[in-house]
């Protein structure tokens, strides 16, 4: 998964993929900060923010969850993810 990264970087689906790879195999601060810097990138990217809430909120950042699910339901309210 990494090597797709690197091989295309702005493919936001294979950075999504990598994100939620760290974080099923419990490097969940990876995942974390893999999907922070999507958002860095691409701030409205509804379902990083969705993801980053998922994550969070998997690690009890309990506020950072809410905020990143508030966003993520804030750019795209009828998205699945949000």
């Amino acid at each position: 998964m990494r090597s797709a990264v690197q091989f295309d970087p702005y493919t936001l689906l294979v950075r999504h993929g990598l994100a939620w790879t760290y974080f099923c195999n419990r490097q969940v601060e990876t995942a974390i900060e893999v999907i922070e810097k999507v958002i860095d990138e691409f701030p409205r990217d509804s379902a990083s923010h969705g993801y980053l809430g998922v994550f969070s909120a998997f690690q009890r950042l309990h506020t950072q969850a809410l905020e990143a699910g508030n966003t993520a339901m804030a750019l795209e309210p009828d998205t699945p993810i949000a």
